[in-house]
């Protein structure tokens, strides 16, 4: 194919990839899904339209950058902060995880599929990675709180840098097994992993170091700069270890996304749509490359690459996550929802067709049935776990609060500013496009609408809200806006900013909870003047503090005196809820399951604690 041609089709594998992106988008599935099939309608099995064979060492090429960019991009995006709150688990499924996995994807892809042993050890450390581009999208479509989507987002990043590693010492030990002696084997892992993360460290916060200098330069010039580091990282860790790049660049994007950087959101958002980009073009590309009958050239009569995967979903995926979660302070639901998802993505695919090259190029048999297996594993837990994600969230109780918010103006975006630190998902609305565009730049989620139109309010997710806030300055729009989320959505939960006092009561006949800015006002003024002190600790804003409600579940607690819980000097219960009782606890009180406490706690305790009384 001539050069012409090539550029032709690699254009057409990139547009048909963004439509997919945008088509997936207006349908609500996750992009991969509909990325796959795509890739198979264009490729040399249907259409053929698309035959990246002719690429030759070319995708080796484009797979290798790209994949880089992603994992930079993923790393980016996990917090330190809550890494460490929830590190046991991350810790575990970095470790434990990992080696049942390898373990378990090995025997299904051994004793079910029927491929080679080598082949199979090769599935099965393919199979540790997740991937943060299925992942993430996933997460946000479900809406989950947390702590699932650090838990979930850091394995995703932090396993595919161990998985790529293990797959390629597990490549080179079947080209070379002869040679290669186990000690070897396994020195190479660690060599990878070491010089991955010592690069990626050094080169994260060098490039940190680079973009502070860079404060008074134009945003697209920063943007440019932590593109070129992230590429510069990910070739240095290349060059002095081969295939040490994908732990290098995920270290070094933690290091950067948790680093005091300029136009952090610019350059996050740079960065997600070249990940986007690379995605679409990828799937594409290693989608075009499947046939048919690979996909059930197993044993079983044909079915054992199915059935493998249903293996790799009912047994080994649950059986790494509660190996790895035993011990920990993570909720039984919690476990159960991280144990249902792990949906394999873009390094599972790239790493696949890269062994699928070498093992080829030293003429190895089986190879298609292998690639085949792992793509038959890529499309099962992506369009399943697409599909599921959500309601089995919903299901378990593990979503965010969604908050609905009618106003889009400064007090709408400042209180949903404190809404989102406070772990609650929030949609504003407002009819002023001004109002939403501004709200926009400041990185919430605002859409123009009418509070009042049942089809507007639907675009805003009514269906799917917790907590619903009419908040204009007009009591007549408020009025009506709550009596249709009462009404027409059967949402319980209804607050409403009441401008003129005189309409207080039109509203808390209908069990509209309100707010009047006269008399709340007039309130706080009387306790500034009379209680400053208790006014303090109610609106105090410093960052070492936190108010937090928790329900007690934890029937190890119940029962108990709050002294003998033992609860960090940090930690103040001041109310308690139970039933219908409002009352402030001491030492001697005896705690009872369902009782509501509000804490007032450090950060570092504050989830540490709702965790410790929540859990079963």
């Amino acid at each position: 194919m001539d050069s012409h041609s090539l550029l032709i089709m690699v254009e057409l594998a990139i547009v048909v990839g963004l439509a997919s992106f945008v088509l997936a988008d207006r349908v609500g599935l996750p992009p991969i899904v509909l990325l796959l099939f795509v890739g198979i309608l264009v490729g040399p099995e249907v259409l053929g339209l698309v035959d990246p064979v002719a690429l030759g060492d070319g995708l080796r090429v484009i797979v290798s950058i790209a994949v880089g960019i992603i994992v930079f991009e993923g790393g980016m995006l996990l917090d330190l902060h809550e890494m460490r709150a929830a590190s046991p688990p991350i810790r575990n499924l970095m470790t434990i995880g990992v080696a049942v996995s390898v373990a378990g994807g090995t025997l299904a892809a051994w004793l079910i599929a029927g491929l080679s042993l080598q082949l199979a050890l090769l599935f099965g450390a393919l199979m540790s990675v997740t991937g943060p581009t299925v992942i993430t999208p996933l997460l946000k479509r479900a809406n989950v709180n947390n702590r699932l989507q650090t838990i979930l987002q850091s394995e995703a990043v932090l396993v595919d840098a161990i998985g790529a590693v293990l797959a390629v010492v597990v490549l080179e030990l079947i080209i070379d097994s002869p040679t290669l002696p186990l000690a070897e084997t396994v020195r190479g892992v660690f060599i990878r992993l070491g010089v991955g993360t010592l690069i990626g460290l050094v080169g994260g916060y060098l490039l940190v170091l680079l973009l502070r200098q860079l404060r008074t330069s134009p945003a697209g010039v920063v943007r440019l700069a932590a593109l070129g580091g992230a590429l510069s990282v990910f070739t240095v860790a290349e060059i002095i270890v081969p295939e040490a790049g994908i732990a290098a660049v995920a270290l070094a994007g933690i290091v950067l996304g948790n680093g005091d950087i300029p136009y952090r959101h610019q350059i996050e958002s740079f960065k997600g749509d070249l990940t986007n980009l690379g995605i679409a073009m990828l799937f594409i590309l290693l989608a075009a490359r499947l046939r048919f009958e690979t996909l059930f050239s197993f044993g079983l009569g044909g079915w054992g690459g199915i059935l493998a995967v249903v293996a790799m979903m009912v047994l080994v995926r649950p059986a790494s996550v509660f190996a790895s979660m035993f011990g920990t302070s993570v909720p039984r639901k919690e476990r159960l929802y991280i144990a249902s998802l792990g949906p394999r993505g873009v390094v599972a695919a790239s790493l696949a067709a890269f062994a699928e090259f070498e093992l080829s190029a030293h003429g190895y048999e089986g190879v298609s049935g292998f690639v085949g297996l792992v793509f038959l594993t890529i499309i099962g837990t992506v369009v399943l776990q697409g599909l599921y994600a959500r309601p089995l969230a919903r299901r378990l109780g593990v979503i965010n609060m969604h908050i609905l918010i009618i106003s889009a103006d400064a007090i709408g975006r400042e209180l949903a500013q404190r809404l989102i630190g406070n772990d609650a998902s929030v949609t504003l609305m407002d009819t002023d496009i001004v109002q939403v565009e501004t709200a926009r730049r400041a990185e919430l989620t605002a859409i123009q609408g009418n509070g009042t139109d049942t089809d507007d309010l639907k675009r805003a997710n009514i269906e799917n809200t917790s907590v619903f806030v009419a908040a204009t300055s007009s009591d007549r729009t408020n009025l009506l806006a709550c009596q249709i989320a009462m009404q027409r959505f059967e949402i319980k939960d209804v607050v409403a900013r009441v401008n003129k006092p005189e309409n207080v009561e039109n509203f808390t006949s209908l069990g509209i909870r309100v707010v009047s800015p006269v008399i709340s006002t007039a309130i706080l003024l009387d306790n500034l003047v009379r209680r400053p002190g208790a006014l303090e600790l109610l609106t105090s804003q410093l960052p070492e503090q936190l108010v937090i409600e928790a329900e007690l579940v934890n029937r190890k607690l119940a029962g108990k005196s709050l002294r003998d819980w033992g609860l960090q000097k940090d930690v103040l219960v001041v109310l308690v809820r139970r039933g219908d009782q409002l009352f402030v606890p001491h030492g001697t009180t005896v705690m009872q399951t369902g009782d509501i406490l509000t804490l007032i706690a450090s950060p570092d305790e504050a989830e540490h604690c709702r965790t410790q009384i929540e859990t079963g």
